[in-house]
């Protein structure tokens, strides 16, 4: 169990909602406001939420009519089903100074289960390394945290941990990296914000970098060249209960990042192959949920 996944259990469990997520979360409140950097002057904000908390049955509603990239009815992303579609939406981040080709992908469907019970699932730990075997996890403890001037916001110290990942992409790339994550909750729904910790980019031992990677003869995935300095990614997953129907969750992800042509050779693989990925993640996410609901 990861530690963001512990977090998250602590903050369901707290009897007395905090305030809204842009007053008790720097992170979130940093990537919509400023955004992640993509290089020299550009910085790419992250949208809003699409579903605010607060809102009304009927505004709840037109949100979802009104998500773009949207294709099927509403009524269809309301059924009660784990194989209800979701709405993907992907963005080009272009920039006159900016070479490489930034990327923005927003996500979004409707799950079925109490709000209480979601933080016994393990989806955030599934959305934060795709489910895939080769994603390797390192928590880092306090004092590795320390050792690197790592320290939380004043209030934030419960709610902010850090984790070394190691995680291939489409066996092309190989992209490792030392995130930082804060957690927010209130009445209304939960938010895990995360980034690229910049203090880590050239650490020695959990460096920020990502390095291709070939197939050999024998099958085995080998580096090419020397690791590149990484830290260009920023994101964050929102879970909101809705009014209507009983029990149903707005879940939203919204990712910035940039992808250096080497990566793909400037093709947008992510683009083809992700939608598979995740239509597998959410279907089990679902399944989960709506077996709590039955015991």
């Amino acid at each position: 169990m990861k530690p963001w996944f512990l977090m998250v259990i602590a903050l369901a469990a707290t009897g007395v909602p905090a305030a809204d997520h842009h007053e008790q979360n720097s992170l979130f409140r940093h990537l919509t406001q400023a955004g992640v950097p993509l290089g020299p002057g550009v910085q790419a904000k992250l949208p809003l939420p699409a579903m605010a908390d607060g809102l009304s049955a009927a505004q709840q509603r037109r949100v979802l009519q009104e998500l773009e990239g949207r294709q099927a009815d509403v009524e269809e992303l309301l059924r009660r089903s784990p194989v209800t579609p979701f709405v993907l939406h992907f963005k080009e981040v272009t920039h006159e100074t900016n070479q490489e080709p930034g990327r923005a992908i927003d996500l979004a469907f409707v799950a079925f289960g109490r709000f209480d019970q979601l933080t016994r699932s393990d989806f955030l730990d599934e959305m934060l390394n795709s489910g895939r075997k080769d994603a390797r996890i390192q928590p880092l403890p306090a004092a590795a945290a320390q050792a690197r001037g790592l320290k939380a916001l004043p209030g934030e110290t419960e709610r902010t941990a850090w984790a070394h990942v190691s995680l291939a992409l489409m066996d092309r790339v190989e992209l490792r990296g030392t995130s930082r994550t804060v957690w927010s909750r209130t009445a209304d729904s939960i938010l895990v914000a995360a980034v690229l910790e910049p203090a880590c980019t050239r650490d020695p031992e959990l460096p920020n970098v990502w390095q291709v990677q070939q197939r050999g003869p024998d099958g085995m995935t080998q580096p090419v060249g020397p690791a590149q300095p990484y830290e260009a990614l920023g994101y964050y997953l929102k879970i909101t209960r809705l009014h209507e129907p009983a029990d149903a969750l707005f879940v939203e992800w919204h990712l910035v990042y940039l992808e250096p042509r080497d990566w793909f050779d400037g093709a947008n693989l992510l683009r083809s192959k992700l939608p598979i990925v995740l239509q597998t993640k959410i279907r089990g996410f679902r399944r989960e949920l709506m077996r709590a609901l039955e015991r």
